[in-house]
């Protein structure tokens, strides 16, 4: 899910009813990864302890090789945010998320192959008396089949000729 159609909420099938002592729940942001819409969770005043769970529709038979990745940023001062996985009344903890700036997330879940899924993002945040902006900004929110290669970083162009590109790059 890119959210960039989503103007308002959350997309349909999505669930964000799940949160407390919070003041804005899990919903629609103006400036995400892309520079398009995102969804977000903020809390005004740090002050009060509060959460929020942003739940994806359930993913059925889930395919075997299936990764979850995604986009994050966490700008405010954020108490924790975490990844879970449920299926049944099962749920498990896949990571905790620390991060200000952009970053790009990836979970696998081969261990989930067949089962019917639903990703939970989870923001724990306030009670520290901060009075501060606690959020965190959520993108591009995928479930595929991992790639059989590594991932290229550090992609560069040596040369160009009316011919011939020359590249260079690292090895994820």
């Amino acid at each position: 899910e890119t959210f960039d159609n989503l103007y308002y909420g959350v997309p349909n099938g999505w669930n964000n009813s799940d949160y407390t002592n919070l003041d804005d729940p899990w919903g629609y942001y103006a400036s995400g990864f892309n520079g398009t819409s995102a969804v977000a969770c903020q809390a005004v005043d740090g002050s009060q302890k509060g959460y929020a769970i942003l739940k994806t529709p359930a993913l059925s038979n889930l395919p075997a090789g299936s990764q979850l990745s995604f986009n994050v940023n966490a700008p405010g001062q954020i108490s924790q945010m975490s990844v879970s996985l449920k299926y049944g009344a099962k749920e498990f903890t896949l990571g905790k998320v620390q991060t200000k700036g952009w970053t790009e997330l990836s979970y696998d879940l081969s261990a989930y192959a067949g089962y019917t899924v639903t990703i939970c993002f989870r923001i724990d945040c306030g009670g520290k008396g901060s009075h501060a902006t606690e959020w965190c900004i959520v993108d591009n929110v995928k479930v595929a089949t991992k790639p059989n290669c590594a991932r290229p970083i550090d992609l560069s162009v040596m040369s160009v000729n009316q011919n011939k590109v020359s590249l260079i790059w690292s090895m994820s």
